[in-house]
Order: structure tokens, then sequence, then C-alpha cells
């Protein structure tokens, strides 16, 4: 079986501090393993000594020093009788990587790993994401630019044969599933015990055990921050202003009529929405009420009826223009319709995330195509299945992307999308 292992380093949790430029710092403070991906070095470890004759490649994107990593790896493998290597990706054409510029890299280094050792991988692992940026879209983005079948945040795992048996950790439950190999997972905190090695181990690690991969050797790009299409903006400090008005002795009915009073006037509410003007099943006949505005693309997720109404409210506030699509599920057009949808399509046949993924980003170019309208953003819940869903549509439209946006802004150009930094 070959297992590669995809590792990052980071600065220890309690010296991340933020640069003028609103990135982590990394000069001068002490860096380590990723924890998520210590679970990654340790089950593919752990999957290969039980299959005689596998080999896991360990590779990492960075600064010189993330070859630490690497040696922490390898040496993981060693102490556990695996053979083992490492390729270090690193060039200062990669400064400046969004998650998508990332991924194109790590995609590369796959194929290039596969090229020189002549036989594709079966599996490939990476951590259920780092504990810095604590994004989570390298591992989807990969598996959509790679056509991989992905699960995330994997807490129990099996394979047999070609058949991967895992429950995933989700929000607020557990997801069964199964996939066929060759597969993406991304590791949960308890799925395993964390690989740790102490220096002197690292230090052993024979010194042909590593390649450095180039830029150049990966293809002629772009690469970093010219293939990015997120980058990072003003740090800004929010502020939340709090009438702060109580009246506790106040009869209930009267709390509450205050309450809505002020609700109003601070724009709370939206009268007038008109209904939904159509709702399609046909993805390609979808036509925005509005042509010519700018349109937000809600992509609503299976039971999550709460999320859907939040996002609409959000999305609605933005450009008034509302394109509401579900999958499999439709939804009575009045509801959305009064939560901030204008238009309505339902992708009959569409159940996995990367299936849903495929059909909105297909639906997307088909809106760019015909010059309906300039779609401005794709919404959708930062949940497991908003984030994969949300990074495979990224992936395939080579569109920037923000996990855990807490505010959006319509700017000119670009836009903007806030997301909490400590």
């Amino acid at each position: 079986m070959r297992i590669a292992v995809l590792v990052k380093q980071i600065p220890k949790f309690e010296e991340m501090q933020l640069g003028a430029d609103g990135r982590l710092q990394r000069d001068g403070v002490e860096l380590e393993l990723n924890p998520y991906c210590r679970r990654a070095v340790s089950q593919g470890v752990e999957l290969a000594a039980a299959r005689p004759g596998s080999h896991v490649t360990f590779i990492t994107l960075g600064p010189p020093s993330a070859e630490d990593s690497l040696r922490e790896s390898i040496a993981w493998g060693m102490q556990h009788d695996v053979a083992t290597d490492g390729v270090l990706v690193t060039d200062p054409a990669f400064a400046g990587s969004d998650t998508l510029a990332t991924a194109r890299a790590l995609e590369a280094a796959l194929a290039r790993a596969t090229r020189d050792q002549g036989a594709p991988f079966d599996l490939v692992l990476v951590g259920r994401n780092s504990v810095d940026a604590d994004t989570g879209q390298i591992g989807p983005e990969l598996a959509q630019l790679c056509d991989m079948p992905f699960l995330n945040s994997v807490r129990h795992l099996s394979i047999n044969g070609p058949l991967v048996s895992a429950r995933c950790e989700h929000d607020d439950g557990w997801l069964e599933a199964e996939v066929q190999l060759p597969a993406i997972l991304s590791c949960a905190e308890r799925l395993i015990d964390p690989a740790k090695v102490d220096d002197a181990g690292r230090a052993a690690v024979p010194a042909d055990r590593i390649r450095r991969l180039t830029a150049a050797d990966l293809g002629a790009g772009p690469w970093g921050q010219a293939a990015s299409p997120t980058w990072v903006g003003d740090v800004k400090l929010m502020t939340a202003t709090r009438a702060q008005l109580r009246d506790p002795d106040a009869p209930l009915p009267d709390q509450v009529r205050e309450a809505v009073k002020r609700l109003h006037e601070r724009g709370a509410f939206r009268d007038g929405r008109r209904p939904a003007t159509d709702t399609h099943t046909d993805a390609h006949a979808v036509a925005p009420s509005r042509p010519g505005e700018p349109l937000t693309i809600v992509v609503v997720e299976p039971d999550r009826l709460h999320d859907t109404r939040e996002l609409l409210g959000a999305a609605a506030r933005l450009t008034g223009n509302v394109l509401a699509i579900t999958a499999d599920q439709p939804l009575p057009s009045g509801q959305l319709s009064s939560w901030g949808a204008d238009t309505i399509t339902n992708l009959e046949g569409a159940g996995a995330e990367e299936d849903i993924a495929t059909r909105v980003a297909q639906l997307v170019e088909h809106i760019q195509a015909v010059r309906v309208t300039r779609p401005w953003a794709i919404l959708t819940s930062s949940t497991a299945w908003g984030r994969e869903v949300a990074s495979r549509i990224a992936a395939r439209l080579g569109s920037g992307l923000t996990r855990d946006a807490v505010a959006l802004e319509r700017v000119p150009a670009p836009q903007v999308a806030g997301k909490p930094a400590v």
C-alpha cells in the first residue's frame, strides 16, 4: 500500500501572534508539527505497518525549517519499521499562498512523487485542520483537484481491500461512510495517539530520506500569492454597540414591545419582500429575477433551516438578488422567499458533497457564460458539510474562500469577508 501523509509546521500555540500584514509571525518563534498532522502521521504508519511492503511518503510545503516536521514524521516510521521518505516543497515563489494555491502545489507534489516512484498513492492522509489558520479547506480542495473522494474528521477507520469504512465526527453528530480507494481522509483529534519524536530521534534521520522540490520542479505555475484568489486585508477590531437598556421591573409584555420597537429602529425587520419568482429543478433553466444586479448564491444544507434562514437574510442585505439552491430536498418557495430568496433551484439527484459542489459550480459557469448576471458570492453554512461543498466549489472555479466569516461587505473590488483572527 502506498500512503502519502501531508503535514504542516506551525508556530507553537502559545507563541502565535499576528504581524503587521495580518499573517501569523513565524520568524523567531518556536515551531512544531501541527497536532492534527501528528494523528495523520501516526495513522499512516500504523496502516503501513499492518501491510507488509507498504511505503509512506511525508510531504510538506513550507520554508527550509519545515524539514524538521519531515524528520519527526520519518523518525516515527523508522521506530515502527516502516519504509518512509519525505518531500520538502520549498521555494520563495510559494510565499503568500492561500489554501487553494497550497492545494495546487500539493497536488503537483503528489503527481511528481507518483511519477518519480512509478506508482500512484492509494491513500492520502491530512490533518483535519491546522491550529494556526483553522480553515480545514486544503483537504477538500485537494480532493477536488485530484478528483478523489474525501472524508472529513475521521475518528474510526478500517480498510478492507479497496474499501474504506469510516466514522466521521461532524458538528453535532456522526457520519458513517464508505468510499473506494484511492481517497483523501482528514484525521480527527482522537483517531489515534499522536506521533511524537524527541530531538535525538529526529537528528538520527538520514539526510537522503528527504528530497527537496522547488517551484520549477512542479511546473510553470503560477504559484504563491500570484495564484491566490484570497488574501489578507486590513486587521480590524470588532466592536459591538449595545443600548444597554434594562427594565426588569416592567411587565413582560411591555419588555417585549420595547425590544421589538428597538429592533425595528435598528432595521432588523424587512418588509415587502416579494415572493420568489420561480422554482426550478433544472439548474440550467435558472433566470435570476433581477438581471444585471450582482447575484448572491446560498447553498442550502439539508436539515439546517436555522442556518439557511441566517444565510438568506445576510445575502438579501448584500445584493437583493438571491438564488437559493437546494439538493434533493425542495422546500416551500414561500418559506425561502420570506427569508430572502428571489429565485430557487432544486438540484435533483445531487446527494453527496462532491456531487452538489460540481452541480453548483456548473450552474455558476452557466450563469457566467450566458451573462445573465454576475455571481458575487456563494454562501454555505460553516459546518463540515458546508466547508467541503465550499472548498470543492472554490477549487473548481478557482475562486477565493473564507471559512467562518462573521461579516460580509460589498465594495467595488474586491469583495470582503471578515474572519475572526484571535
